[in-house]
């Protein structure tokens, strides 16, 4: 790794900047000689492609300026001065230039003003002198990846809008085209019928509606409305067609993010150390990797959710049979009844965990190969078979509880395949938060 210190010329002086322990997704950059005060760098969007975390982006203050404002005391600051300032500055690779570029966000005091030049060249000499070093540092594509999980979310809802924005712009140019034709063929044919009038009794009014004059004259002459309405359908189909290629390119990057969102939670449950994030999560165990033996399952929520495990999403990819070790399951941290449903199915409590993107954070896992009903497995049936059976799934029994012994128990004595009603009616939620989850 870069040394954490480093020595800038600037207009105004020597300015010593040195790196704290990394925070997260962050570096902070204490300023010393010719200023004072705090620099914080971290990963962030290319300007041109808001779906690659590929540049850094150090702001003026201790504290990320796109999520909170540094206090006005804690702003850098010249040494002889006691004005703080605003500003960010963002390092990003180019696709046509060997060397990074750099975009500069407007230098502003704290009351608002601008910066003498002096000044501003200072503050973009320091900014520009800490991202450097964020950039060159080894664990650069750890913190880009934090800064992607952090700025995600956010910038998945601003796509979203951006895109309906952009397509709404468009329907509506492309309304005012389809009626610009018909305003242009009115407004020629009430050109010629005043041309018409003048040629049967000439009179100034007249000469002065057909004139083609300037619009700070007389802004509704029927020349200039003519005029107008030619060129105005063209335009709007151009503006359309942009407002178009923004929606495509919103809509794009959004669907990019998706896409790289997934593939990090798959690698996490893959690893094993992933929550599972679907709708069936609160009703049953969700089956994250395969054992040795046979294995079951609880009873599915829905029928599309008993076709097939969802993890927040994520279509899980046919693979060869890979032998794992575990069966997880999670729930709402509160959810004690929920708890004890999984405990009596043979689980045990990994850990508890209240991350601030999902509501989920209590997790239990057990043996894949172990049965909860050695004496009572669910039958397995293929597709045919099962449409088959589904007009006579009225007429099969019950499944029955059975102790250790092989006699029949009862049912508060060993647990069912599925949540009792009471165990449903605890719950406080049905699943639907996972849906729109954006961890």
């Amino acid at each position: 790794m870069t040394s954490p210190s480093l020595t800038v010329d600037t207009p105004a002086g020597t300015v010593r900047a040195t790196a704290g322990p990394r925070q997260d997704d962050a570096v902070v950059f204490e300023l010393g000689g010719a200023m004072r005060g705090s620099v914080h760098v971290t990963g962030t969007t290319n300007p041109h492609h808001w779906d690659q975390f590929t540049a850094v982006r150090a702001c003026l203050g201790p504290v990320n300026a796109y999520q909170t404002t540094a206090p006005d005391d804690a702003l850098p600051r010249l040494t002889r001065s006691r004005t703080g300032y605003h500003g960010s500055l963002t390092l990003y690779p180019d696709d046509y230039a060997d060397r990074p570029q750099v975009s500069v966000y407007p230098m502003t005091s704290a009351d608002g003003h601008e910066p003498p030049e002096k000044t501003a060249a200072t503050l973009t000499a320091d900014l520009r002198a800490c991202a450097a070093q964020v950039a060159q540092r080894e664990d650069l594509p750890e913190i880009l990846t934090l800064s992607r999980q952090r700025d995600t979310p956010a910038l998945l809802r601003f796509l979203t809008w951006s895109a309906a924005h952009h397509q709404a712009e468009a329907a509506r140019l492309e309304k005012e085209a389809r009626a610009a034709y018909p305003a242009r063929r009115a407004a020629v044919a009430a050109w010629w019928t005043v041309a018409r009038w003048f040629l049967a009794s000439p009179h100034p009014v007249l000469l002065l509606m057909l004139a083609d004059l300037p619009y700070s004259v007389l802004p509704d002459s029927l020349a200039r409305t003519v005029d107008v309405k030619q060129w105005w359908a063209p335009y709007c189909l151009t503006a359309a067609a942009r407002e178009h290629e923004h929606a495509r390119r919103a809509q794009a990057e959004a669907d990019s993010l998706r896409t790289q969102q997934r593939s990090r939670r798959l690698r996490e449950l893959r690893r094993g150390n992933g929550f599972v994030t679907s709708n069936d999560a609160l009703h049953g165990v969700v089956l994250l990797s395969g054992g040795n033996g046979p294995k079951q399952r609880p009873r599915c929520s829905s029928t599309g959710a008993a076709r097939r495990c969802r993890t927040g999403g994520i279509r899980l990819p046919a693979t060869p049979p890979v032998r794992r070790r575990a069966v997880r399951g999670t729930g709402r941290a509160g959810e004690a009844t929920l708890h004890s449903y999984y405990e009596r199915l043979g689980f045990r409590h990994v850990r508890t965990e209240a991350p601030p993107h999902r509501r989920s954070g209590w997790l239990a896992q057990r043996p894949a190969g172990a049965l909860a009903m050695p004496h009572d497995l669910l039958p397995v049936h293929s597709r045919e078979e099962q449409r088959g059976a589904s007009a006579h799934a009225s007429e099969l029994p019950p499944q029955r509880d059975y102790r250790t012994d092989g006699r029949v128990a009862a049912p508060s004595q060993f647990p069912s395949h599925s949540l009792s009603s009471d165990d449903v009616q605890s719950s406080s939620g049905d699943g639907r938060e996972y849906e729109d989850e954006q961890g």
